[in-house]
């Protein structure tokens, strides 16, 4: 993810490398989310020991039902008609996420009663808000739900008749974990 602070790939490696020995050696141990980033870490030199402790996920928030009325509620206060099926995206709205090919895959359903819902914020909103106006997508084949309340996101995988992803890169996957504990079925 060094796209975000260095124009270069490889200075920004090299810095995240140099950041992450000086943390560190001013550490006595450090904790990564998976064994992929423990060995990410470790190939930059790090000498602290570094220890995997999965990001906890309280599941029981995502196993409740969804109240069939507050459903309705949401989808009609999204404009989306009620024979529609759901594509539902949760996260951040970034270049890695690949959001342009979930729409451009919804483009191509044509008039198809479907509608896309993007849940979540992020850098690359205003441009795939464009990818969407250059492939003739307007509500409510797509819908840019922006951010909800942290509380409220169980509810929103409900939404979903199936949760998409088309992510070119996961640190460590928790939308299709909470997805999954919504009881929605995940396309990834």
């Amino acid at each position: 993810y060094t796209h975000y602070f260095s124009p270069s790939i490889r200075m920004g490696r090299c810095a995240v490398a140099a950041f992450s020995r000086w943390v560190g050696s001013q550490v006595d141990c450090m904790i990564a989310p998976t064994g992929k980033v423990r060995r990410l870490l470790l190939g930059y030199g790090l000498r602290c020991p570094v220890m995997v402790v999965p990001t906890g996920i309280d599941l029981r928030r995502f196993r409740k039902g969804l109240d069939p009325i507050r459903r309705a509620v949401l989808r009609s206060s999204l404009g989306i008609p009620a024979e529609n099926t759901v594509l539902v995206c949760v996260g951040r709205l970034a270049e890695e996420k690949n959001i342009q090919e979930l729409l451009k895959y919804r483009a191509l359903l044509g008039q198809a009663p479907v509608t896309l819902l993007l849940v979540g914020g992020g850098p690359d909103r205003d441009r795939l808000e464009q990818v969407a106006r250059d492939l003739h997508l307007e509500a409510p084949a797509v819908i840019f739900a922006g951010m909800v309340p942290p509380e409220e996101v169980p509810d929103w995988y409900r939404l979903g008749d199936l949760f998409v992803s088309a992510s070119s890169s996961e640190t460590q996957g928790l939308t299709y974990i909470e997805a999954l504990a919504s009881g929605v079925s995940a396309l990834c």
